[in-house]
């Protein structure tokens, strides 16, 4: 009888957020995992969200990694994507060039390190649309997804929390497309896993800081997400 009550362990699921500095993505997750819109912006070098869900009645905990999208900050992205079930690119619907960058730096960024992990396309800041200032349609956010190959395109508003729950919804039911090892990561080919061993070794001589970080964030933020990112890192090589 005590066994028709025990609860399903979760199923372990990471998925990234990736996209320009300031587009959004760090709304979209404080809207989704904690129920706010945060009004004042503070740019984020890296943060790790758990939230749980339940998708096909299957329970799911999410890993979800929120990254830094200026360049100064390649090296420690780049560090993220181990262990990675999907990417949910993001882009601001006011911001042409943080469309542009989706296959110029972002798609191109995502080949180099987790090539075949599969990709959701997201529009943020759609409530922004109507206004006097000219933003990206519907249809060219559409022919971006299909010109890079994502499996999905979607658009929402964390300021108006519409369409929010829908775009992790949708990047949960491609985690289930994902090719998984024994132990339930996602598997690498031999090119991937030396890449991983190669940053492993990198990791604590070779990321280093802007000096103005201090100025962006606390460092105890910091510290908790780099702590994770090792961890991670850690768990895939054991």
């Amino acid at each position: 009888m005590r066994n028709c009550f025990r609860r399903r362990r979760p199923l372990y699921r990471k998925i990234v957020i990736l996209g320009d500095g300031a587009c959004g993505k760090t709304s979209l997750l404080n809207v989704f995992t904690r129920g706010y819109f945060p009004e004042i912006y503070a740019p984020t070098v890296f943060e790790n969200y758990v939230h749980e869900t339940h998708i096909d009645n299957k329970i799911l905990e999410l890993s979800l990694w929120d990254t830094a999208g200026q360049e100064e900050f390649d090296r420690l992205r780049a560090l993220s994507y181990s262990d990675t079930f999907v990417i949910m690119v993001c882009f601001a619907v006011d911001n042409a060039s943080s469309l542009e960058n989706i296959s110029a730096r972002w798609i191109k960024e995502i080949m180099e390190n987790c090539e075949g992990v599969q990709v959701v396309l997201v529009a943020l800041k759609c409530d922004l649309r109507g206004g006097e200032e000219k933003c990206i349609t519907y249809e060219e956010g559409l022919a971006c997804a299909s010109r890079i190959n994502a499996a999905r395109y979607l658009e929402c508003s964390a300021k108006e929390n519409r369409g929010v729950t829908e775009a992790f919804a949708a990047a949960c039911v491609y985690t289930s497309n994902a090719k998984l090892t024994e132990l339930g990561r996602p598997s690498l080919n031999s090119r991937e896993a030396e890449r991983c061993d190669h940053r492993r070794k990198e990791i604590y001589s070779d990321v280093a800081l802007p000096d103005n970080v201090g100025l962006q964030l606390s460092f105890p933020s910091f510290l908790v997400g780099f702590r994770s990112l090792d961890y991670h890192f850690r768990r895939y090589l054991s």
